[in-house]
Formats: structure tokens, sequence, C-alpha cells
């Protein structure tokens, strides 16, 4: 078994969930409960399931982190409609969860 912090799917699963901390540091304060926590709770999940994955459960924990991938792309999306992102914040973000998507889907 390797150790979770090694896998580069991981590493930038961790990277994701700094740079969304960043971003929706930015959200409006009405939205911390709502939306910010939903996305916020999401990105930490990917990272969490990578490194649950790394034990016995492997492949279902790498399907869940995937599966969690395209919900924070939906929340992503709705952040930018309601104006709380700019289209340059979804394309840099879009590319590291595909790469992400793209690493788990080889698991």
């Amino acid at each position: 078994m390797t150790d979770f912090k090694e896998l580069e799917v991981w590493r930038k699963s961790k990277e994701l969930v700094k740079d969304i901390y960043d971003l929706t540091k930015k959200f409006p304060k009405d939205e911390l409960q709502g939306l910010t926590n939903q996305i916020r709770s999401n990105a930490i999940s990917i990272s969490s399931e990578i490194a649950k994955g790394n034990g016995k459960n492997m492949k279902e924990q790498f399907e869940i982190a995937l599966s969690t991938t395209f919900a924070l792309q939906s929340q992503l999306l709705l952040a930018l409609d309601l104006g709380y992102l700019w289209n340059s914040d979804i394309e840099i973000l879009t590319n590291k969860i595909e790469e992400i998507q793209k690493l788990l889907s080889k698991k």
C-alpha cells in the first residue's frame, strides 16, 4: 500500500482545495452557509476520499471522489451564473478538476 501523500492525484486535489478556499473568500458573506460551504465541502471530500481509497476500498473511494468532482463543477458553474466567479476562474478550476478526473479514472 502506497502512502496517499505520495499520490499525484491526492497532491493535485489538495492544491484544488487551496484554490477553492482562495476563490470562495470573495463570495458574499450570506452565502457562507450555502454555496460557499457546499463548494468547500466537496473540494475537501475529493482529497479525503482519495486518502481513504488508499486503504482497502480503493476503487470504490476513487469512484466517490470522481463523482464529487462533477458535483463541484456543477456548483462552480452555478457560482459563475450568480456572478461570484469569472469565466477565467472557471477555466482554471475546470482544467485542474479535469486533470484530477483523468487521474482518478486511471485507478
